[in-house]
């Protein structure tokens, strides 16, 4: 070996026990390969660390706002999926529209195959002009108009069907003028604070909102302009919402919440969650993280897949639903059992073990001071309310109160099934993503397969109606309460099950005579504010697709 090769490696690694290189690099290489390196006889390129932007071979898909200029031209026809579709799920969206399509159509590109359908779990942030910022419940810093105004003007469209459900930090005040749902743009629909709707075969419900104990038995009565806390407020869950979802019956395959179903954390792997996420320790052991209006309809509805947001982190769990015949676990707000062997049981832990555990054993992550705080809708303080106390006999209008879930049907005479005719529950599969940043997993694309025939080329693009759901809409509009004091009577939402069951079949048979189509068309959608305006005051627009509605 030449005395200046020699020479030259041992200058290298000085330089590397030195710390003359940057972290990354001493991490990516070490000092034997460097090594190596200089003893061949045609030293190697050494690769320059991958843009975090660019897409991994797996399915973590990282923000990349020029990705599609990147990406080079398919080498054939790109395939969709035969037995289903394949669809793309996103934490938060945050205003970053152009990011996260452009790492799709990456990701697409890569792997040669379609995407059918994105669903967006949250903080979407339809912001359309400066009037909607005054709506959005953030600090003054981050009132910024993002992509969706390009969308909402025509400048640009979105190039797959996208749905999505309300969170924590939306311009609530085009949400408010889609109660019900509709559409924010070509090709981009919102749920509303409660849906349920068909695509390709695949029966999705949604929950727009985070829960607060509070509010969660109020009525909608937020209206513009919006006094004190009511920007806060007017994304608040409410009963009546789910009471509604509660009433959904048959398959569901896809459930969407903002923030997650309460004690779902326990279907996981808890150790690695405060690992990442230290102070979700205290939430977990007071059983204060995740939202129970959601967890009750997760044990209730039972589909395939259930996605959320609002946490900034990525996380799955399996939730095991035993067999058919078990008895609904949507009342119950203890943890459900804990899967994972390895699972912490935070209730054998004493508040000074939970304290070491995940202050001072685990290592805190870096934060980034500039994000907006989770916690922001902490600062009134109020008494938690149970949300599954059975009610107090009053009217509607004058002192609201959560309803209780349907019972079952009161008989004289029990029967207990069969070993035969119990059937085992498929599983929920949970996951929760972040918001779209680099360096964070907040992208997902997954096949899920139809149960019906699969899906034609059309019904791949095509959103329709649930007829079921126009028929709980129907049945239960006229307890729908919009103001905290009137002078009209709201009769209470009815809890005997065999009165709702005939409140709903009724209003299903007049929906199978009068709904012959239930295409929800995108041509539908109709531009009701500017797109770009001056700095005033918010104002309400009226949506006539809601009155068609």
């Amino acid at each position: 070996m030449p005395p200046s090769r020699l020479l030259q490696a041992l200058g290298i690694r000085a330089r590397l026990l030195a710390g003359a290189y940057p972290p990354p690099l001493r991490s990516r290489v070490s000092c034997a390969t460097r090594l190596l390196h200089c003893f061949s006889t045609q030293r190697p390129r050494i690769q320059p660390r991958q843009d975090p932007r660019q897409l991994s071979h797996t399915r973590r898909v990282m923000s990349s706002p020029a990705a599609a200029q990147m990406s080079g031209p398919p080498t054939g026809e790109r395939q969709f999926y035969e037995q289903g579709l394949r669809v793309a799920v996103e934490g938060c969206g945050h205003g970053t529209l152009n990011a996260i399509y452009a790492s799709i159509e990456k990701t697409c590109a890569l792997h040669n195959y379609n995407v059918d359908l994105l669903i967006i779990c949250g903080d979407f942030q339809a912001v359309r002009n400066a009037q909607d910022l005054h709506t959005m419940s953030v600090p003054v810093k981050y009132r910024q108009l993002g992509d969706f105004h390009e969308y909402y003007s025509g400048a640009r469209k979105a190039p797959i069907l996208t749905i999505f459900i309300g969170g924590n930090h939306e311009a609530s005040a085009y949400g408010t003028e889609l109660f019900y749902g509709g559409w924010v743009c070509p090709n981009i629909y919102y749920l509303g604070a409660a849906n349920v709707l068909n695509i390709g075969g695949l029966r999705i419900a949604g929950l727009s909102g985070i829960y607060e104990a509070r509010d969660y038995i109020r009525p909608h009565y937020e209206r513009l302009p919006y006094m004190g806390n009511e920007v806060r407020t007017i994304y608040h869950v409410r009963d009546y919402d789910k009471y509604k979802l509660f009433q959904v019956s048959g398959r569901v395959d896809v459930g969407l919440s903002h923030d997650w179903p309460q004690g779902i954390e326990h279907s996981g792997d808890v150790r690695w969650l405060l690992r990442e996420k230290p102070w979700f320790g205290n939430d977990i052991k007071k059983r204060e993280l995740g939202s129970p209006p959601a967890r009750s309809l997760l044990y209730k509805l039972k589909p395939r897949y259930w996605f959320s947001g609002h946490l900034h982190v990525k996380f799955a769990a399996v939730v095991h639903h035993g067999k058919e015949n078990a008895t609904a676990a949507g009342l119950d707000l203890s943890p459900p059992k804990v899967e994972n062997p390895d699972a912490i049981d935070l209730d054998d832990l004493s508040d000074t073990e939970l304290t070491t555990t995940t202050a001072s054993t685990i290592t805190p992550p870096f934060k980034n001071s500039d994000e907006i705080d989770l916690d922001m809708d902490d600062e009134d303080t109020a008494a938690t309310v149970d949300p599954f106390k059975p009610p107090i006999k009053r009217l509607r209008s004058t002192s609201p109160q959560p309803s209780p879930q349907p019972s079952p049907p009161q008989t004289t005479t029990t029967t207990t099934p069969s070993p035969s005719a119990t059937t085992t529950i498929p599983p929920t599969y949970f996951l929760a993503l972040d918001k779209c940043l680099p360096h964070r997993s907040f992208l997902q694309i997954l096949e899920i397969p139809t149960t019906t025939p699969p899906p034609t080329l059309q019904s791949r693009n095509t959103l329709s109606y649930d007829p079921e759901w126009l028929a709980i809409t129907r049945a239960f509009n006229p307890y729908l309460q919009i103001s905290p004091t009137t002078n009209q009577f709201i009769p209470e939402l009815p809890q005997d099950p065999v009165i709702v069951q005939s409140l709903i079949d009724k209003e299903r048979k007049w929906v199978s005579e009068n709904v012959k189509d239930l295409t929800i068309y995108p041509e539908a959608f109709t531009r009701t504010a500017p797109a770009i305006g001056k700095e005033k005051g918010p104002s309400e627009w009226k949506d006539v697709g809601q009155r068609e509605f």
